[in-house]
This record gives structure tokens, sequence and C-alpha cells, in this order.
């Protein structure tokens, strides 16, 4: 088993350094500034075991979901989280796009990537269903 949202986590806070990053849902929306973002494990089961019941190739998915002020910069946060999945080799399988309502009347902007493969425990290689 690997823990996709520490290793995705990793990766985007290196890749897409302007976000503030989360774990799950963000705290706070006060300060959207250049963006916030949060990380979500939506599948970590066995694809193929050993014969001693090790989990040797594992089916993942994680979803990413983005907020900030404007559709280009969205449409920009996209693209860089979309390069720094595919730099590990994880293949985009959905994107939406929202618009969120603010109690100032703005609007969030929020996009919501969704990322799915299979994880090579050994090898450490992630690679398409």
């Amino acid at each position: 088993m690997i823990d996709m949202e520490q290793v995705v986590m990793d990766l985007l806070k290196e890749k897409v350094p302007g976000v503030k990053w989360s774990v799950g849902y963000p705290q706070s929306f006060k300060k959207v500034v250049d963006g916030l973002g949060c990380v979500t494990q939506m599948d970590n089961s066995v694809k193929i075991t050993t014969t001693d019941a090790v989990d040797s190739v594992s089916n993942i998915a994680v979803q990413i979901q983005t907020w900030c002020d404007t559709p280009e910069r969205r449409n920009a946060l996209d693209l860089e989280v979309d390069t720094a999945m595919q730099s590990i080799g994880i293949s985009r399988s959905g994107l939406s796009h929202f618009a969120e309502p603010r109690n100032d009347e703005t609007l969030l902007r929020r996009s919501v990537l969704l990322y799915s493969g299979a994880h090579d425990n050994k090898t450490g290689e992630y690679f398409k269903k």
C-alpha cells in the first residue's frame, strides 16, 4: 500500500508552490490569494497480491480540488497540477469546474480533478489501469 495523499501533497507543494495545500477540505477560505487546494485519496485497493498476501500492486485514485478568484487562474492551476501529476505517471480521469458564491457576493472558481491508475508497490512505478 502507498500513502497517495502524502505523495501527492509533497509533489504539489514542490511543483505548485503558490497554492496553500491541505489534506482534506481547507479549514478557511478567508485568504485565497494565489489559490487554495486539497488532496483526498479516493481509492487505494488491492489490484494484485503475492502468494503470501502482500499488496503487490494497488489501484489508486486521488481527487485534487483548487479554489481561486478568477477563471484564468483556475485554468492555469489546472495545467500546473496536471503537469505535476503527469511527471510521476498518473493519468487524469476527470476535470470539473464550478463557480461558488462567497458571502461578499464574489465568486470562487473551483476545479475538481480526478487522477487514477495503479502503483507497483515493489518498483514504485505508476501506470494506467
